[in-house]
């Protein structure tokens, strides 16, 4: 029902278990929830925008005093953003590389990313610098693989890399890293993964792993900066990454 004015929406019940269920549970944003309805032409159907209204005007939340206590309480703080309003800040020109591969020229399909194979890695750092969490991204699918390593020393990256390719199709094309120290062994993947060739992003140039990065924040809705990841068993990661590739996606018409 729309009320003028305030443009706000009142869901039923069963509509309110519906998306809160998607949103809280499965880590849907509410505009791949209300795209994948449309796709499957199911019997509830809610825009997007009309569950951001509604999400800011606590109208799914029960217990309006303790979400005046803490806004943690709001099933909007089970969105990417916490339910804050996008800032876009520019890059900091202050980091500079510690390792920068001189062949970065990608291939077309690989910049495109319009075929299967071409992967994206980083590292995500946990609290202290200990624990961290590599990731590997298939460029065109948005598949994604997370694994936990004590350090982000380039050994550890070596080593974990090459566990995680067990879990591809094996007929990856080629890598594309952050130019941190830390891939700074890829020679000896490439080498034990038949000479797959690595192209290192440029310096603070975060659209040439695009899709990675954009993984990146989906994973810190997991694991948020300042976490220690030593603490977080390797099943639960595994599980948040189960439910982050059953997400729908724009780049597969809303398809997991």
């Amino acid at each position: 029902k729309k009320m003028k004015g305030s443009e706000t929406y009142s869901f039923d019940p069963e509509k309110q278990k519906y998306v809160r269920r998607f949103i809280q549970e499965g880590h849907w944003s509410p505009e791949q929830l209300s795209n994948r309805l449309k796709l499957e032409s199911a019997e509830v159907q809610i825009g997007y925008a009309a569950i951001y209204r509604t999400l800011k005007a606590w109208v799914f939340d029960w217990n309006k005093r303790a979400i005046s206590r803490s806004k943690k309480q709001a099933l909007a703080y089970h969105l990417r953003r916490k339910g804050k309003n996008e800032v876009r800040s520019g890059i900091n020109a202050g980091k500079a590389p510690i390792f920068v591969m001189p062949d970065t020229d990608r291939p077309f399909a690989a910049n495109d990313r319009s075929e299967l194979g071409d992967f994206e890695s980083d590292i995500a750092v946990g609290k202290r610098g200990e624990a961290c969490l590599l990731s590997l991204v298939d460029g065109n699918l948005g598949l994604t693989l997370a694994v936990k390593l004590p350090r982000g020393i380039a050994q550890a990256a070596r080593d974990t890399m090459l566990f995680a390719w067990q879990f591809t199709s094996k007929h990856g094309e080629s890598i594309t890293p952050d130019c941190g120290a830390e891939f700074s062994l890829y020679q000896d993947v490439s080498n034990a993964l038949s000479n797959v060739p690595f192209y290192f992003a440029d310096p603070h140039s975060p659209r040439q792993r695009g899709t990675n990065e954009n993984t990146n924040g989906l994973l810190r809705e997991f694991l948020p900066k300042g976490s220690d990841f030593a603490l977080v068993l390797p099943d639960t990661i595994d599980r948040f990454i189960f439910l982050l590739n059953l997400c729908p996606r724009k780049c597969l018409a809303c398809r997991s």
